[in-house]
C-alpha cells in the first residue's frame, strides 16, 4: 500500500500511527514519503492526533517533516486546541513554541483558552496561564458570544477566572443572548461561594436580568445557590427583587424546594408574602403546590399570610388540603396531607368554614378524601372556635 493511501474504512496509515503513538511505524512511513500534512475524510491529521494522544515525541517527528502546526483538524480545531482538550500541557507548549497561532478558532469560534477555561483537567489552569504568556486574547468569544471567563463561572472555577480577571477579561462582556458572567454564575448547576464577590471587586455589575428577564437574586436563589445569595444581598440587591420583578427570590426558592435559601431570605426581611408581577402565586402557596411542608411550615411561623389567597381566589388551607390535586377526584389515591401542616394553619388563623365563591369549604374538601381522621380534625377545630369542647380524640398520633 502507498504511504498516502487511504485503507477500506477510509483511515490514513500515518494517522493511525500517529493516534495509537506509534513511533517506529509514523518514521518508517514518513521516510517512504507519508504526507505529514494529509487528512482523512473525518478531518483528522496526523499532528491533530498525536497532539490529542499527548505524545511530545511524535509531535516532534511531524514537525520536523513539514507538518503544519495551524492546520485544522476535526471540528475546525487546531493541533494546539486539541492538546489544550487532552490537558497536554507540555505539547500545547511545544506547538507554541513551534509557532502554532494562540487563538486559533474551532468551527465554532472556540479557542484553545475557552477550551482550557472550560475543562477541570488537572493541568487546566497552567494551560491557560501559558497561552496568556504567548498573547491569547482573554476576551476572545466563540460565535455563540462566550468567553473563557464566563466559561469558567459557569463552572465554578475560581482560579481560572480570577487568573482571567487579573489578565484583563471583561466582566461585563454579553453573549448573544445577553447573558454575563454573572449571569452564568448564578445559574451555575454547581456554585463556588466565592465566584460572585470576585466578579463584583472586578467591576461586574450584579443588576443584571438574564434573557428571560430574572433578576439575578431571584436566578440564585431559584438554583438554590445559597452563597451566592448571601453575597448578592451583601452587596446591596434588593431582597424582594426591584420593582417590576416577575418572580421574587423568596418565592424561586420556595417553588424550586431551597431551604437554606428561604431561611436567608426570612432572615434578610423578605416580604413573606409578595408577588412578582409575572402571574405566579404567593411563597407559601408555591411551596403548598409542591407539597414541600417543611417550607410552607418556615414561611407560616415566620408570619405568612395563612388566609391570602392565590389566583384563583383559593386560600392556603385549600392547597393543604389538595384542591389541586388529582387525588381529590381519585379515591384509590391516599391524601397528600400533613397533619402538623393543617394544624399549624388551623392555629395562625387559616378558617376552615370560609367557602371560595361557590366551591366548597374546607370541610368539604376534607369531606371528599373520605378520610375520617381529617373530616375529625377540621370539624374539631370547628367546634372549639364556637367555644365547644372535642369529646373525642380527633387523630392518632401517628397519623401524620
Amino acid at each position: 500500500m502507498a504511504p498516502n493511501a487511504n485503507d477500506e474504512s477510509g483511515r490514513l496509515p500515518l494517522c493511525e500511527a500517529a493516534s495509537r503513538n506509534q513511533l517506529e511505524t509514523a518514521a518508517l512511513l514518513l521516510r517512504y514519503g507519508a504526507d505529514a500534512n494529509a487528512q482523512q475524510h473525518d478531518e483528522r491529521r496526523p499532528l491533530t492526533e498525536a497532539a490529542f494522544r499527548g505524545s511530545e515525541e511524535m509531535v516532534t517527528l511531524l514537525l520536523a517533516h513539514g507538518a503544519d502546526s495551524n492546520a485544522s483538524g476535526p471540528a475546525g480545531g487546531s493541533a494546539l486546541l486539541w492538546a489544550v482538550c487532552a490537558d497536554a500541557l507540555k505539547v500545547v507548549h511545544q506547538l507554541l513554541q513551534a509557532g502554532c497561532h494562540v487563538d486559533a478558532p474551532s468551527a465554532e469560534g472556540r479557542s484553545p483558552l475557552l477550551q482550557a477555561a472550560s475543562s477541570r483537567w488537572p493541568r487546566a489552569l497552567a494551560i491557560a496561564q501559558l497561552l496568556i504568556q504567548y498573547g491569547a486574547d482573554v476576551n476572545h468569544a466563540d460565535h455563540f458570544g462566550r468567553t473563557a471567563l464566563m466559561n469558567s463561572a459557569a463552572s465554578g472555577q475560581v482560579p481560572m477566572a480570577r487568573l482571567l480577571l487579573a489578565s484583563g477579561a471583561s466582566p461585563s462582556a454579553r453573549t448573544n443572548r445577553g447573558e454575563t458572567a454573572v449571569v452564568l454564575a448564578c445559574r451555575a448547576y454547581q456554585e463556588h461561594p466565592e465566584m460572585i464577590p470576585l466578579l463584583a471587586q472586578y467591576g461586574a455589575s450584579l443588576n443584571v436580568r438574564d434573557q428571560y428577564g430574572t433578576e439575578m437574586l431571584t436566578l440564585a436563589a431559584s438554583h438554590g445557590h445559597a452563597a451566592a445569595v448571601e453575597a448578592l444581598l451583601q452587596f446591596g440587591c434588593p431582597v424582594d427583587g426591584a420593582p417590576g420583578t416577575l418572580l421574587t427570590p423568596l418565592q424561586a426558592a420556595a417553588r424550586e424546594g431551597r431551604s437554606a435559601v428561604v431561611d436567608i431570605l426570612i432572615t434578610h426581611g423578605a416580604d413573606l408574602d409578595r408577588q412578582g408581577d409575572g402571574g405566579s402565586e404567593s411563597p407559601l402557596l408555591e411551596s403548598l403546590l409542591k407539597h414541600d411542608n417543611e417550607i410552607a411550615k418556615r414561611l407560616i411561623e415566620a408570619g405568612a399570610d395563612v388566609r391570602q389567597g392565590g389566583m384563583s381566589g383559593a386560600p392556603p388551607l385549600h392547597y393543604a388540603l389538595g384542591r389541586f390535586d388529582d387525588w381529590v377526584y381519585e379515591r384509590s389515591r391516599p391524601p397528600k396531607v400533613n397533619r402538623s401542616l393543617i394544624e399549624l394553619l388551623l392555629e395562625k388563623g387559616a378558617d376552615p368554614s370560609e367557602p371560595l365563591g361557590l366551591s366548597p369549604t374546607a370541610l368539604d374538601l376534607a369531606r371528599k378524601t373520605r378520610n375520617t381522621q381529617l373530616i375529625g380534625l377540621i370539624k374539631a377545630y370547628l367546634r372549639r372556635s364556637k367555644g365547644l369542647e372535642a369529646t373525642t380524640s380527633v387523630l392518632p398520633p401517628s397519623y401524620q
